[in-house]
């Protein structure tokens, strides 16, 4: 299954995150642009560690730099196309791929309100299924459901019901029945088989203290 941010599909905006990576990038080409940040930074681990930090909160600031330095992200969106676009979904639901939700545009949600979580999951789960014609409503948390609270899933079954939401913690069962943990295949260049192998020892050690299981509070 391929999850969709809704604010990205068809290039219509770029994730902050990458936008602090084109800005890095752009610093590293232009001596222009070092001079013009120049007060701002010493360095180039000096620009990168503070743009990393920014969050989703500050997401602005990266836009406000770019508008310094002259980058425009726009320009990047309609020149490198890097999200999928309705047309190139819908062929890939003809071949048999099957499409979810992934938020809007991809905050962490241990750090935004339960409210603008309900909103960031309604929102893309009723845009993506309608835009598609879906039969199935499922929802993957953008990073991680770490900090998701079980008022939220309670409340997401009234406002808008899903068939299978899923999280990112690994070899875990939840205390929600229908939230749904997977394990992060991107560890460091480990293999698949070496990183399965390891959720399922961690799995088996954890057993016997009753530490497999997702609680909520």
């Amino acid at each position: 299954i391929c999850f969709l941010n809704t604010a990205f599909l068809d290039n219509r905006d770029l994730f902050f995150r990458f936008k602090a990576s084109l800005l890095i990038d752009r610093y590293q080409k232009s001596t222009e642009i070092r001079s013009i940040l120049g007060g701002s930074f010493n360095s180039l681990t000096d620009l990168s560690n503070n743009l990393l930090t920014i969050g989703y909160d500050d997401r602005a600031e990266l836009d406000i730099i770019a508008e310094r330095i002259g980058l425009s992200f726009n320009d990047h969106l309609k020149e490198q196309q890097p999200y999928l676009t309705s047309k190139q979904v819908r062929s890939l639901v003809k071949k048999g791929f099957h499409f979810g939700a992934h938020s809007i545009d991809h905050p962490e949600y241990g750090k935004i309100s339960t409210e603008e979580q309900l909103k960031q999951t309604a929102n893309s789960v009723t845009e993506t299924v309608e835009a598609f014609d879906l039969r199935h409503r499922v929802f993957a948390f953008p990073f991680t459901d770490h900090g998701v609270e079980l008022e939220f899933f309670q409340r997401l079954e009234k406002q808008c019901p899903t068939d299978a939401t899923f999280g990112c913690a690994g070899l875990k069962k939840d205390i929600v029945a229908t939230n749904f943990q997977r394990i992060p295949m991107e560890m460091g260049g480990l293999s698949a088989k070496t990183i399965i192998n390891s959720e399922m020892i961690y799995y088996l050690l954890k057993n016997p203290f009753g530490r497999n299981l997702i609680k909520r509070k």
